[in-house]
């Protein structure tokens, strides 16, 4: 399911600027979410703190890493950004490794991880991987998906840091103060 977003990413950077894509797609969840929030009655997190937190969590997790994918997909193919984006769960683990407690690599976890790529290559086939290089613009574009690959581990140990609130209403802010940096970004604001 996730990596539909891959093929949805190149079919809308075809026609719309990597920019208005994310904005379009932070905005519109941030309005859905927090219409959630207001409808069901729950309460918002009070505190500056928590809200620095929805911030980097909304940029880092969200809105750079939208962007990052979207531009490079301008160029690169949905497969090879797949496979790029594989790159995830590899550094989610080295990050964690080194950031949270007991979340220490093991060999079955490294193992696990090996397997898991290795399954998305074959998946992805060897025209994704036939698409790694190129020239420096390709190249550049990869290094974008990568970019975004490394976000998405950040903003897990993030995550992980953040203390217990209702999903929805961290999934509220977080989109919310991702979408303020993200339409202040776009072409289209």
């Amino acid at each position: 399911m996730w990596g539909t977003s891959f093929l949805f990413t190149d079919i809308s950077v075809a026609g719309v600027p990597a920019a208005t894509v994310v904005a379009g797609r932070v905005v519109i969840a941030a309005g859905l979410l927090t219409g959630c929030v207001v409808a069901t009655r729950r309460p918002w997190p009070r505190g500056s703190r928590i809200w620095l937190h929805f911030l980097a969590l909304g940029i880092i997790g969200n809105a750079l890493p939208f962007f990052l994918i979207s531009w490079g997909q301008e160029r690169i193919e949905s497969g090879v950004a797949g496979l790029l984006m594989g790159v995830m769960p590899l550094a989610t683990v080295v990050l964690a490794h080194f950031l949270v407690l007991n979340e220490r690599i093991t060999q079955a976890r490294a193992s696990g991880f090996l397997l898991g790529f290795a399954g998305v290559a074959l998946l992805m086939g060897p025209d994704a991987m036939r698409g790694i290089g190129g020239d420096s613009n390709d190249v550049l574009r990869q290094i974008a998906v990568l970019g975004g690959a490394l976000c998405y581990a950040v903003n897990t140990i993030l995550a992980k840091k953040l203390p217990p609130l209702d999903p929805i209403v961290a999934a509220a802010g977080t989109m919310l103060t991702g979408s303020f940096r993200c339409a202040r970004k776009s072409p289209t604001s």
